[in-house]
């Protein structure tokens, strides 16, 4: 009779841990990650450094940059009219501040012409005076920009 009586206390266990309900822990590892205490130093250090990044004019400074520098590209990459004085006048003001200039389009019947608008480019470089000492703005020729 024990054997029958072990086997039916098993079964009535079995049963019962079946039929009660499970016990899930829904633990989300980002929210003890947020309520540490080394976690929110660095988040208030980051936003710290945001917003001192974010006084910084320079980025809009770069932005205003760029949009001239395309539209000089623009002006440079017209086949119709050749560079003018404007134009230069434009690459003195921003050759200050330029690390390499790149002729593009140098392919095809572009080649020539690349290479002289290249040259003169170098030419007026040398006039200019660098904004990091020590540095010399290079030209270069190139059949595309990545």
């Amino acid at each position: 009779m024990k054997p029958f009586a072990i086997i039916a206390l098993t079964l009535a266990v079995t049963v019962l841990t079946a039929a009660a309900a499970p016990r899930i822990a829904l633990i989300r590892v980002k929210d003890i990650y947020t309520a540490l205490p080394s976690t929110l130093a660095l988040q208030g250090e980051i936003k710290a450094e945001r917003n001192e990044i974010m006084k910084d004019q320079r980025p809009d400074e770069l932005r205003k940059i760029i949009t001239k520098l395309q539209e000089l590209q623009a002006r440079l990459s017209d086949k119709n009219s050749p560079p003018s004085e404007t134009v230069g006048r434009l690459l003195c003001e921003q050759g200050k501040r330029v690390a390499v200039l790149a002729v593009n389009k140098t392919d095809g019947d572009n080649v020539q012409r690349a290479k002289l608008a290249c040259t003169e480019y170098r030419r007026v470089l040398n006039f200019l005076q660098p904004a990091t000492p020590g540095w010399k703005t290079r030209c270069t020729t190139c059949s595309a920009l990545i």
